[in-house]
């Protein structure tokens, strides 16, 4: 097992999403909707990711993290803390001291990101399978944002008929 969080979250996303959810037709017929309702609870930032948080806990390295929940909270100590605070002695009133807790914090979450690159993974190269990743990632290139989307409402309208 890869333990791939960070990917099996980006999937959980666009599954959700709404150019892929309004395929009515194509989700009736789909026998694991149920699955990727557990997923969504895994996912789902409530309560600060606890369902993630206690799942995670109990991977070893190596392992993808999906780090947003990290970035997130990054962005949050930013907003809370400032970057210096005032001296407290009289002499030194304009100097601004560097502040300490705002970096501890920083380091924990990043200590947290980091313990899953401890041990490195091992994969062996399949051709085939590299040869299908880079010709997709090609034929990507060329499409413009919205195209997903109007592919999606085409679907969408085939279906109704």
């Amino acid at each position: 097992m890869i333990n791939n969080i960070s990917s099996m979250h980006a999937i959980i996303n666009a599954l959700s999403s709404q150019v892929i959810s309004r395929l009515d037709q194509t989700w009736a017929h789909a026998t694991q909707a149920s699955v990727l309702d557990n997923l969504l609870t895994f996912s789902n930032p409530a309560n600060r990711f606890a369902t993630y948080r206690a799942a995670i806990r109990a991977y070893q390295s190596p392992c993808v993290p999906y780090i947003g929940m990290w970035l997130t909270e990054m962005a949050q100590i930013n907003d809370r803390y400032p970057d210096t605070l005032p001296s407290n002695n009289r002499d030194l009133t304009a100097l601004r001291l560097i502040d300490f807790l705002k970096r501890a914090k920083w380091f924990d979450i990043l200590e947290q990101m980091l313990r899953f690159q401890c041990k490195p993974y091992v994969f062996a190269d399949v051709p085939h399978t590299m040869g299908y990743i880079e010709g997709n990632l090609v034929n990507a290139v060329g499409l413009s944002p919205g195209s997903l989307q109007v592919k999606s409402k085409k679907i969408a309208q085939q279906e109704m008929v």
